[in-house]
Formats: structure tokens, sequence, C-alpha cells
């Protein structure tokens, strides 16, 4: 940022005397201003009245004495450029603070949007601790149950090593149980031949019963056919429900 800083100039008495002039009266009144203007910061430090009464004599003193003084002390001629006109200051600084008043009023907007962000990735990253402490507290109680678990369970197939499929549960075709003889049995062997003879006679006696509804059907044709014959159409549908 630039900044003014005092210098030493070494001017010659002859130039001062040649053209170095007189304040004039319009000069001295401005630098007055000035000097009046800085007198109540000062009075204003002191805070017992009768102090602040005793600072202002003083500071009247001095006023006086410097008033007094621009009369008869020298100063350099004022060109162009070094002309100083306060009100017209004003005016520069009034128009450079209005053209910088959006981008101010932007820097303070994206300030307070890069606070907020700020907040929220405090908030994330807490959030993200959070989770990383559960995971850890999950994954030592997984430890824990795993040790605590039997030897078979704890080692169990992944799902990666089914153990469901045909070979591995060694189910194949070319495996055949062996044959069982019921003949051979010398316990069993008397009971199946009662039964193998129960079965026969069972056989037997429902093959004779198959005659029998033969008979049913063509007694029931008979008493039909006499029935017809001997009542008429009418009787006989009256008998039959038709």
């Amino acid at each position: 940022m630039p900044m003014l800083k005092p210098r030493v100039r070494n001017v010659p008495q002859e130039l001062v005397e040649a053209k170095w002039g007189i304040l004039s009266d319009w000069g001295r009144e401005e630098v007055m201003e000035v000097v009046r203007a800085a007198e109540r910061p000062v009075l204003m430090t002191f805070r017992r009245e009768n102090r602040r009464v005793e600072a202002q004599e003083v500071l009247h003193r001095v006023v006086r004495r410097i008033e007094n003084s621009l009369t008869k002390v020298p100063v350099p001629p004022l060109g162009k450029d070094t002309y100083l006109n306060y009100e017209k200051l004003l005016g520069k600084n009034r128009a450079l603070e209005a053209i910088l008043e959006p981008d101010l009023r932007q820097i303070a907007e994206l300030e307070a949007e890069i606070e907020k962000e700020q907040k929220l990735l405090e908030k994330e990253e807490d959030y993200l601790q959070e989770l990383k402490k559960n995971a850890i507290a999950q994954e030592n109680i997984r430890r824990q149950k795993s040790r605590n678990m039997h030897p078979i369970l704890r080692n169990a197939p992944s799902k990666q090593d089914p153990v469901d499929s045909v070979e591995k549960i060694n189910l194949t075709s070319k495996l055949s149980a062996p044959l069982y003889d019921v003949d051979s049995d010398r316990q069993l062997h008397p009971l199946t031949a009662q039964l193998q003879q129960h079965l026969t006679s069972m056989q037997g006696n429902s093959g004779s019963l198959g005659e029998v509804a033969e008979w049913i059907q063509k007694g029931k044709a008979a008493v039909d056919e006499v029935l017809f014959r001997k009542a008429g159409d009418q009787v006989y549908d009256t008998i039959m429900g038709l």
C-alpha cells in the first residue's frame, strides 16, 4: 500500500529569499482551521473539568502563537499540481468509495458464504469422525464375537465358496447304494411270506365280487322291462321319478 514518508530537503537560503513568500490570508485561514479541528480530540482526553479548562487555555496560547508565526514564516510557492483543495479531495474520495461499494458488498457476501461453508465443513468432519469411531467400535465387537465363537462356526465358508453344490457334498451319479435282499433276511422272510398270502387271498375274493355287480345290473334291467310292459308309460315314469 503506498504511503507518504517524511523527507528532508536542503534548500539554499538564496532560493528561499528569492522565491519563497508569506502565506496569504486565505492560506493562513486554511491552516488555522486544521489546527482548531485538532483541539477537540486533545481536550476530550481530560476527564476532569478543571484539567480540561487548563488544557484549553494552553492550547489557545499555542494556537495564537502558531497564527502569529504564519505571518512571518516563508513557505515554498504552490504549483498547479500541489494546490490542496480539501473539498475536492473529499469528493474524489466519495466517488472512489461509490465505485468500490459493489465490490466491497460482494466481498462481504463471499466472506459470509465462506464462513457458512466452513461451518458446514466442520459439521461434516465431526460426522465423519463419529462414523469412523462407530466403525472401529463395530469392528472390535465383531472381533470379540469371533473370538467367542465356536471354531466350526468361526471357519464357516464364505459366499464365494458355497458348500451346497453337488461337488462339495459329494452327491454324484457315479455312486450307488448297495441293494437289500428281503428273502435273505431270516427275521423278515416269514412275515413277508405271510403278507404275500393275505394279498393273494384278497385278490381272489375281489375277483368273485366282480360277477355280483354284473348280476345286479341284469336284475335291474329285467325289473324295468316288466314295469314298463305291465304298468304303462305314465305309471312307469311316476315310479322312476321322471
